[in-house]
């Protein structure tokens, strides 16, 4: 509930889309948000090398 609310607040909101364009919008976001978290050592699992 924390998380959603200060999502929220930033304005992060994922519309519907069809589905290679959710293909595309997860893997830039993976893209983007994967070094992010695993330098705050928040990967735990299929970490990449």
């Amino acid at each position: 509930p924390e998380f959603q609310e200060a999502a929220k607040k930033v304005g992060f909101v994922i519309t519907p889309k069809n589905s290679a364009a959710t293909l595309e919008f997860v893997k830039e976001a993976d893209k983007d948000l994967y070094p992010i978290l695993d330098e705050a050592g928040l990967v735990k699992a299929r970490k990449r090398s």
